[in-house]
């Protein structure tokens, strides 16, 4: 499969192979067609192609169309296809086939569901070497699933996935069982070998698990610099337990405003330990100068952004004057996302999913330069360009695609920046370049994080 965006020559070449019966070739077209990468997503198309392969034998479509046919929308949904495809591919003892066919049993599509089949399928592909089919099986033994509970044998599938390196759930729940003693022997060096490489691969969890264990040093030697790192990566992830330790910590030392951002963000979450010690005298003191300092910080951040627009400010003091209960009211809310919705809502600031297309992306952009990117044939170009490429303004911003926008932008004095508030979203606004610095300067005061600046740069503000 290509490993980047195909060109249109790259695409017109697999489709004279394509239509030459070339199954490699049907195949990722297949692929390009379901992604949407260039062309205009069409699963239609996409299975189209992937059968044309599959009915050659290509083993990889078969696998593909057992999945696509079972989530397509409605019209091309097709369980009994989806089944036949599984079927047929696992006929080659292909691991992920017999996975995916062991699921069919279980879930029922397109087959009468049988447990005592999907579960032997399971075990035939775990052998093989099917990570998610040791994962399940695991799941299986552990919780008693359609089976005895077994500690034993889901230790034995746990740890069969965590040495593939492909799984870094099955290495946490192999180093919980190891710290544990659940179903083998306690052994603590392998419970943080596992949590360790667990938590390198991004576990949220894990992070937590070795943080607290170099936190209280019961089993290692205390390292309280490396116990608050990993927290503080388990916190950011959405951990509220990393997120409660972490604000007893900075609460004990009295780092009050390093404390009430995370016993806030905990309690918003549902920890009730966290909201009790945010009533406690020292941070519910903390907590109404605090929402005082930042009502301030905030009005002179959005007084700059808005360039004083009466209506916008108004709209704004309106939930500055009310942040502890808009704060309290919305899981997760925190007082520069109260800035963000106002501004969103006046139009100064454009909010877009991650995912959405990049072109769209770039119109929105224009309208907060009051119409000054469109004056320009180059930016026609741009937003031509990155239509054809079927780019997501997530990966222009993340992985500083071309033609590059911020060049563009720049080019005309002015800056594009993004706000982030920890969520799947981009927050972006453009301002002229002389304005940075005191952009900067008043985003510090307010605890808001600017992502990106004309310069492509991430975390050109390191203040948060």
């Amino acid at each position: 499969m290509l490993s980047k965006v195909p060109t249109k020559s790259q695409i017109k070449d697999l489709s004279e192979s394509a239509e030459l019966g070339d199954t490699s070739s049907q195949y990722q077209l297949g692929q390009i067609y379901n992604k949407g990468l260039v062309v205009k997503r069409c699963t239609k198309t996409a299975i189209e192609w992937m059968e044309k392969a599959a009915q050659q034998g290509h083993v990889k479509a078969q696998i593909r169309l057992g999945s696509l046919f079972a989530s397509a929308g409605y019209g091309i949904r097709d369980y009994d296809k989806a089944f036949y495809w599984s079927e047929k591919a696992a006929e080659t003892e292909d691991p992920e086939a017999l996975y995916q066919l062991a699921f069919k049993y279980e879930a029922g599509q397109g087959v009468q569901q049988s447990f005592s089949k999907a579960l032997h399928l399971y075990h035939q592909a775990a052998e093989l070497g099917s990570v998610q089919s040791q994962k399940t099986l695991g799941n299986y033994f552990k919780d008693g699933n359609g089976v005895e509970i077994d500690q034993v044998k889901a230790f034995y599938w746990y740890e069969k996935a965590a040495y593939s390196n492909e799984s870094s759930h099955a290495q946490f729940l192999v180093g919980l069982m190891c710290l544990e003693g659940a179903g083998t022997n306690i052994d603590k060096v392998s419970a943080i070998n596992w949590l360790q490489k667990s938590a390198d691969a991004g576990h949220r969890d894990a992070s937590y698990f070795l943080g607290y264990i170099y936190f209280k040093g019961d089993d290692v030697q205390q390292d309280i610099p490396i116990a608050l790192a990993l927290l503080e990566k388990a916190a950011y992830k959405g951990n509220t337990e990393a997120m409660e330790l972490l604000g007893r910590f900075y609460l004990a030392n009295d780092m009050l405003s390093d404390a009430y951002k995370h016993l806030s963000k905990s309690c918003s979450r549902g920890n009730k330990n966290s909201c009790g010690l945010l009533e406690t005298p020292t941070m519910s003191n903390y907590a109404e100068n605090h929402l005082s300092a930042m009502k301030v910080y905030l009005g002179s951040l959005s007084d700059f952004l808005t360039d004083k627009d009466s209506q916008s400010l108004k709209e704004i003091q309106l939930y500055f004057d009310n942040a502890g209960a808009y704060y309290k009211s919305y899981d997760g809310e925190s007082l520069p996302d109260i800035l963000i919705l106002a501004l969103n809502r006046r139009k100064f600031v454009a909010t877009m999913d991650h995912k959405h297309e990049a072109h769209l992306a770039l119109r929105a952009l224009d309208k907060l330069s009051g119409g000054v990117l469109k004056k320009h044939e180059e930016f026609k170009g741009i937003v031509a360009a990155y239509k054809n490429l079927g780019l997501t303004i997530g990966s222009c911003l993340a992985f500083n695609a071309e033609p590059s926008i911020f060049e563009f932008i720049g080019s005309l004095g002015l800056a594009l920046v993004g706000i982030d508030n920890d969520t799947d979203s981009y927050h972006l606004l453009i301002l002229k370049k002389s304005q940075l610095p005191e952009l900067h300067e008043l985003a510090r005061k307010a605890e808001l994080k600017i992502l990106f600046s004309s310069q492509n740069e991430i975390n050109i503000n390191e203040s948060t």
